[in-house]
């Protein structure tokens, strides 16, 4: 349709103007086909980031899908799993093999610091145990000798 108008336009000028009428046109279209080919090729540049992005952010979604679920085995099932076995006596060395470890090298490092440390706290409890008992037993033994 463009094409058509200048065309027309280029018969319909004077003659001694035709020359500068059609140069205009043709310099016009050779504008027109570099815009739309710049365009074209900014789109099919904007279409490939897209779709990398697209895969990008399908990576990260599934990244921190699987991350929520070994927070949620974490905190469900393998930190109770753990206290359970020190409390029963294991040693954190001993209650962190055979329960699922974390691909997260933090939250891996977050459960075996739980490990260790509940096992002190145990220690800790089970040696203050013994000591009151000490105490109890000192202290019924001073009782009976008054």
């Amino acid at each position: 349709l463009q094409f058509a108008a200048g065309a027309a336009t280029t018969v319909v000028a004077p003659d001694n103007a035709r020359t500068w009428v059609l140069g205009t046109a043709v310099a016009a279209w050779c504008c027109v086909a570099v815009a739309v080919a710049v365009a074209s090729s900014q789109l099919r540049r904007a279409r490939r980031d897209a779709a990398a992005r697209g895969g990008e952010l399908e990576m990260t979604k599934h990244n921190w899908m699987q991350q929520s679920a070994e927070a949620s085995q974490l905190v469900s099932v393998t930190l109770p799993e753990i206290a359970k076995r020190v409390k029963n006596g294991a040693s954190a060395a001993e209650a962190l093999p055979g329960v699922p470890a974390p691909s997260d090298p933090h939250q891996r490092q977050m459960l075996h610091l739980f490990a260790a440390e509940l096992a002190e706290s145990v220690r800790r409890r089970d040696d203050a145990q013994a000591e009151l008992r000490a105490l109890r037993g000192e202290l019924a033994r001073g009782t009976e000798e008054m």
